[in-house]
């Protein structure tokens, strides 16, 4: 606001920053979000894949 005060700062650059800064949090809990998805999914398959190796017997 000191910025803005002291005409450095157009007060809609100043509205505008402080809803990106205000949006980012939202954004980054997606993100987060779909990271964990990911994750999950990629355990299960991997899970998947170990119990499947796991039955697997070798001819000799």
């Amino acid at each position: 606001m000191q910025t803005h005060y002291a005409g450095a700062v157009p007060l809609d650059l100043l509205a505008s920053e402080q809803d990106r800064i205000a949006r980012r949090p939202a954004f980054l809990d997606a993100q987060i979000n779909a990271g964990d998805s990911e994750y999950e999914q990629a355990k299960a398959h991997l899970d998947d894949y170990l119990a499947l190796a796991g039955t697997c017997t070798r001819s000799t």
